[in-house]
């Protein structure tokens, strides 16, 4: 019988490999940072490189730049916003109104300086080092192709069913029994609950950086019994463009779009409440409770490298969030305005549609059809557990908790003041959904969605949106072009993939009594049994979650 190595010691060996990679990628872009060279100029030569040999359309440094980031700094350098407006006799990060645009999460500016070099020597210098090391490799594969692959229909249910974007399976509501009426007639026995859509409608065509082709769409989705079999697809913006698998080579682009836009939906719009609300939480929690306060023993190490992270991500001229075209790692297929809709989008809410509501702390528990449904929950029941037994005989009123509870409500839609922190059960929830936002759906959304091949999925389509009369056949080189594929190729590896620094298994709370030591054994041990019942999955095992929000 064959050796193998118990799952735990390749886990293990695959995490220390991936480590050693990534500080190799951080020891080249301290060199290059100190030598202010390649990615750490405005204008490398390789840009002329790369155009030369048709990676790049033109030199980036052609792209005009949204008005939107003339205030914000390009380098080392970071922005200097007014301070925060803190309650008298406290002193330490707060979070404040929004500076980009309205709309956004209440940013943290006031960083604490070791928070923000913890972004710098972890995240930084990764960065700088991979734009280094990869542009080659991105550049190749981008030449070589394929740029795109052909998704049947069986891999288009898979992804639809199997991975992070079936949190966008919703139910029918508005006018989509109108506009589906010829499919769902087609199925008189099929009782509502089992009809369900993905609402991709919010993607504006009127913001798409030039040449490029995005769509409003929504997906008819009906259930079978074990998964979410799509029906239609329906373009917003034309008429009469409503389309089945047996339209062929109109429905095989369709499907493009639909991806394009489960994307959209995932990085720009909903991904982002993930980030930043948890930011007030984390600056609340260092700036109101006592340090030795077991409730900031409990969230202390899920709160490390976060506001660094995120005050980057929003206050940064170089952020991927801003899709800067002179930068080479910036995929999206919309201007800088544009893509900070979808931000707004996710915080704000959209009127008359059901399927973007505005932002509120909560469980956001998924349909338990759906195995990321299952996996949420599955994380929510153990975390719950584990707080439970750490906070159980703290008392109801503590005095401190609900002076942090007062203090996060006013900022954080949904988040429970100090008198409703007190109720049954109140304070154990509130610290789960935390947990479980910022470790494991955080990390879930990037593992399940890191792990699909980019070339099932074009960021930015070259073609049009199908209609009646085209395409005669889907040409799968021309969905995207070189610079297309390099620009996702390097966005991929920079940002999309996991980079977990602290992974949840391992975490570490200070705790003293032997009791509350106990719970977190107890706690790490049942990770075990979640691993066994996910391995196999798109999903991550406890070693591949990471304890906050580290990238």
């Amino acid at each position: 019988m064959p050796f193998t190595l118990p799952r735990s010691w390749t886990q293990a060996l695959a995490r220390r490999q991936r480590a050693l990679v990534y500080e190799l990628q951080r020891a080249v872009g301290l060199a290059v940072g100190l030598a202010k060279v390649g990615p750490a100029q405005r204008e490398p030569v390789s840009h002329e490189l790369l155009v030369r040999l048709g990676v790049l359309e033109r030199l980036p440094s052609r792209w005009p730049d949204s008005p939107r980031l003339d205030a914000l700094p390009w380098g080392a350098v970071t922005s200097r916003p007014p301070s925060p407006v803190l309650p008298l006799s406290l002193d330490g990060p707060w979070p404040q109104s929004p500076i980009v645009d309205p709309g956004f999460s209440p940013p943290v500016l006031q960083v604490p300086p070791d928070e923000r070099q913890l972004h710098r020597r972890y995240n930084v210098l990764r960065y700088l080092g991979q734009v280094t090391a990869l542009t080659p490799i991105a550049a190749a594969q981008a030449l070589q192709g394929p740029r795109a692959v052909a998704v049947d229909d069986e891999r288009f249910r898979e992804l639809l069913n199997a991975t992070s974007f079936s949190q966008f399976i919703v139910a029918l509501d508005g006018d989509d029994r109108e506009v589906f009426a010829d499919e769902l007639a087609e199925y008189p026995a099929t009782p509502p609950s089992a009809w369900a859509k993905i609402d991709a409608s919010v993607v504006d065509p009127g913001f798409a950086l030039p040449g490029v082709h995005v769509a409003p769409t929504r997906t008819l989705l009906r259930w079978d019994g074990q998964r979410f079999c799509p029906l239609a697809i329906h373009f917003e913006d034309r008429p009469r463009a409503t389309f089945s698998p047996t339209d062929g080579a109109a429905w095989e682009l369709a499907r493009y779009f639909v991806l394009q836009g489960l994307q959209h939906l995932l990085v720009l719009v909903f991904h982002p409440r993930l980030h930043f609300p948890g930011d007030t939480i984390s600056a609340i929690t260092q700036t109101v409770l006592p340090q030795g306060h077991r409730l900031a023993r409990l969230l202390a190490p899920h709160l490390r490298f976060g506001l660094g992270l995120d005050e980057a991500v929003i206050h940064h001229r170089r952020s991927v969030l801003h899709n800067s075209q002179r930068e080479l790692y910036t995929p999206f297929p919309l201007t800088t305005e544009g893509t900070h809709r979808g931000v707004v989008q996710g915080m704000r809410g959209v009127p008359a549609k059901a399927a973007f509501p505005a932002y509120r702390f909560d469980a956001e528990l998924l349909d338990a059809r759906t195995p990321y449904g299952r996996f949420r929950r599955d994380w929510r029941a153990l975390t719950r557990a584990f707080v439970a037994e750490v906070l159980d005989d703290l008392p109801a009123d503590d005095e401190d908790v609900c002076r942090w509870a007062d203090a996060i409500a006013p900022w954080v839609p949904g988040f429970p003041d100090g008198e409703a922190i007190r109720r049954g059960g109140a304070l154990v929830d509130t610290v789960t959904t935390h947990l479980t936002r910022t470790s494991v759906f955080h990390t879930a959304d990037h593992h399940s969605y890191a792990g699909i091949p980019i070339n099932e999925l074009p960021w930015r389509l070259r073609v049009p949106p199908p209609n009646v009369l085209r395409p005669a056949h889907v040409e799968l080189d021309a969905l995207c072009s070189v610079e297309d594929y390099f620009r996702h190729r390097l966005c991929h590896a920079m940002f999309f993939a996991p980079v977990v620094l602290e992974p949840l298994s391992r975490v570490r709370y200070g705790f003293h009594r032997p009791r509350l030591r106990a719970a977190r054994r107890e706690f790490v041990a049942n990770m075990d049994e979640l691993d066994s019942r996910w391995a196999g999955s798109t999903f991550p095992a406890s070693a591949e979650i990471s304890a906050g929000i580290q990238y």
